[in-house]
């Protein structure tokens, strides 16, 4: 549980379970260089990091101008709600410069690999493999407050590879109020999208 400042250099984070947050609850700041999250599991949303509500809080993995797989690997986490690795609340921002794979993370609901309901800036990150049995093989990103006049979702030079869901095969993005008109904006910028699926096949155990 972090209420403070976190960083992480290196190290595995393997098998570790919670409701929220496998790995870690996140209130405030939280900044990983390097590191392994392998296999761990919650009971509701972030298999392995949790970003909560707090205006306060930011996720940012991976140092600028890191080449793709060079830093952070995310693999076969698994959440039984949203986001099977990353899941982040309205308020936060979740923002990867780049060395990071997603890989077999999977989510009973929305987003495979992350799920956001705040601004999501990826660049240079392969996510492969990822299923989210509802939306967003890969990723899923949500507009639900009225007071966000844009949602922000921007991936530059990503992959995404043979990631699956009933919705979105790789990505869903999506308002959640019919007042929410003009919805979020998302840009995918030199992205690869490979063997992708959107199937009913898609289905939680």
């Amino acid at each position: 549980y972090n209420n403070s400042n976190i960083n992480i250099y290196g190290g595995t984070f393997e098998n570790n379970k919670a409701a929220n947050g496998g790995v870690v609850f996140n209130v405030y700041t939280l900044k990983i260089t390097k590191g392994k999250f392998l296999s761990n599991a919650a009971t509701t949303h972030g298999g392995a990091i949790y970003q909560s509500n707090s205006g306060n809080a930011s996720v940012t993995i991976c140092k600028k101008g890191a080449e793709k797989g060079e830093s952070v690997l995310f693999k076969g986490n698994t959440a039984k709600k949203d986001g099977g690795a990353i899941f982040a609340h309205t308020s936060g921002n979740v923002v990867i410069f780049g060395g990071a794979i997603f890989n077999s993370n999977k989510a009973s609901d929305n987003g495979g690999a992350i799920a956001a309901y705040g601004a999501c800036i990826v660049s240079n990150t392969i996510f492969s493999k990822n299923t989210g049995y509802d939306k967003g093989g890969a990723v899923y990103v949500v507009t639900s407050n009225k007071e966000l006049k844009a949602r922000v979702c921007s991936f530059e030079n990503c992959e995404f590879k043979s990631n699956i869901s009933v919705q979105g095969g790789a990505a869903a993005l999506t308002a959640k109020s019919t007042s929410l008109k003009s919805g979020g904006k998302a840009s995918f910028i030199n992205c690869k999208f490979t063997s992708n699926k959107a199937t009913s096949k898609a289905k939680a155990d």
